[in-house]
């Protein structure tokens, strides 16, 4: 029995067992694998994962968050355990410029521990909203946006630290998703979270360019710039099938031959649309900050990449706390919902 025993892993007898080290450990820190269980190292980080699964917002573990709203029609979060196997669902009300918020109640993270949040949601109507998410120290008014301008990119309502996904129907890219940082130290910056695709074509001609391994949306790239890695030819797309774009020619005109890498981006096209669930991730450093946001009917199984990085944030030692916050941007009302939020940082 004893030598049967031995054969059984014990976690005490690893060396470091759940950390980092362990994990990464033959794999590298790049390792699809290690990404995938990060959440597991529980020696370097602190992970919680909220499903709302629960019949009320004050039934544990919920309560580790609290709710905002601007009064008036404006309805504060709710959950329903039987929708979406558990979600919270808010209410703008119709007031303009109107807005519900929920916010951790901790200010406790620390911007040198680099926090980050997952969040998985949907708004019933993208066309007059506002949406936030991010990590900042508080706000003036919770319920209202910590970013004051994305055009010219200012954050305010109290906020000197943070990190923001923005999505605003009032900026100059009404349709396009940014991620907003600055800090006491830095200045605050902006930079776009545009849909873009890459891949190697399989055909190319003066006017087409064919990936058989695509699978587009019909005509989702319309105004979109496709783009020769290797020669730099450039063209503006006109329409597309699943497979094929089409356009009026390369700026050089001609073919840049058969088979070339290529990368499809644009400017202000949202990931995001009416009543589909999307996924924003963002990942905050000190003087620095990350964000993905995909879904919707501009997602590609594959190559689909809307994420982008700025070298400034909020400041080292800095507390903070996760919060969304979802406005109307004219009279009526914008139906927020929540299905899953994860938090994470450095434990030590």
């Amino acid at each position: 029995m004893a030598n049967e025993l031995t054969k059984i892993p014990k976690l005490g007898m690893f060396n470091e067992p759940q950390s980092l080290r362990q994990l990464t450990r033959g794999r590298g820190f790049t390792s699809e694998l290690a990404g995938f269980l990060l959440p597991f190292a529980r020696q370097d980080y602190i992970y919680k994962e909220f499903d709302f699964q629960e019949s009320a917002i004050t039934d544990d573990p919920n309560t580790m968050w609290t709710l905002a709203d601007s009064g008036g029609t404006a309805t504060g979060y709710t959950t329903d355990a039987n929708a979406e196997e558990g979600t919270i669902s808010g209410a703008t009300g119709t007031t303009d410029n109107a807005g519900v918020a929920i916010h951790y109640d901790a200010i406790s993270s620390n911007a040198d521990k680099n926090p980050g949040m997952h969040v998985y949601m949907k708004i019933d109507d993208v066309s007059e909203a506002g949406l936030e998410i991010g990590y900042s120290d508080a706000k003036t008014n919770e319920h209202e946006l910590g970013v004051t301008d994305i055009d010219t990119p200012a954050l305010g309502n109290g906020v000197t630290d943070g990190a923001f996904i923005c999505y605003d129907t009032d900026s100059t890219i009404p349709d396009g998703m940014s991620l907003v940082a600055g800090g006491a130290t830095d200045t605050d910056a902006v930079v776009g979270l545009s849909p873009s695709y890459s891949d190697t074509s399989t055909s190319t001609t003066a006017a087409t360019l064919t990936d058989t391994d695509a699978t587009w949306t019909i005509d989702q790239w319309i105004g979109f710039v496709v783009t020769a890695t290797a020669t730099g030819y450039t063209a503006t797309v006109t329409g597309n099938s699943a497979t094929v774009l089409s356009f009026s020619a390369w700026s050089t005109p001609g073919d840049p031959s058969d088979t070339i890498a290529y990368t499809i981006v644009g400017t202000g096209a949202s990931p995001i649309t009416d009543a589909v669930f999307f996924n924003a991730r963002l990942q905050v450093y000190a003087n620095a900050a990350w964000a993905n946001v995909d879904a919707g009917t501009n997602a590609t199984p594959e190559g689909y990449v809307t994420g982008a990085g700025l070298s400034v944030g909020p400041d080292a030692d800095v507390l903070m706390r996760p919060s969304i916050v979802c406005v109307t941007r004219d009279t009526g009302t914008v139906l927020p919902t929540i299905d899953l939020i994860r938090i994470w940082r450095n434990r030590v």
